[in-house]
């Protein structure tokens, strides 16, 4: 079966949605990619420690200290293609797939529709990003804690922008 292309590039059909969804659009801002179909993704919360990277077959939001990456706290991938019924998403059980017409409904349904869930239900109500090491490996993770002050660890408070430890 011959490439069917997408109608629109993916960093087009990002920033279209991203321009429709109120909730989310004032936390983030978006930077399409120079060099591909890709958007850089930085958050207005966080002083820096919050960054984003989408393209067509995923987006991951990465906890940064020092510049450096720590985790990964939100991470959906997504593989298209497009057969009979539409596309579709072939890491999806074939049981459990759904077909859309566009490749632009199947992104919004399994990573821009997922981000959104994450950044309102997760992100929003966070007070902090904690970071935590041990031994070489590093994981951080949101908090809605207001006791955040009794924490040993790195703290990135998200409400004030301002980083703290």
């Amino acid at each position: 079966m011959a490439a069917i292309l997408p109608e629109q590039s993916f960093a087009n059909a990002f920033t279209s949605w991203l321009d429709a969804v109120a909730d989310v659009r004032d936390i983030m801002v978006v930077e399409p990619c120079a060099d591909r179909d890709a958007v850089d993704i930085k958050f207005v919360i966080g002083d820096g420690a919050l960054h984003g990277y989408a393209h067509s077959a995923g987006i991951s939001i990465s906890a940064l200290w020092d510049g450096e990456c720590w985790d990964f706290l939100f991470d959906r991938d997504v593989v298209a293609e497009c057969g009979s019924k539409g596309w579709f998403c072939t890491l999806c059980p074939t049981e459990e797939r759904s077909f859309f017409p566009a490749i632009e409904c199947l992104w919004e349904d399994h990573l821009f529709h997922p981000l959104r869930d994450w950044i309102t239900t997760q992100l929003i109500p966070a007070k902090a990003i904690v970071l935590h090491g041990d031994g070489g490996a590093t994981w951080a993770r949101l908090i809605e804690d207001d006791n955040i002050d009794n924490q040993s660890v790195p703290i990135v408070l998200l409400d004030l922008a301002t980083p703290s430890q």
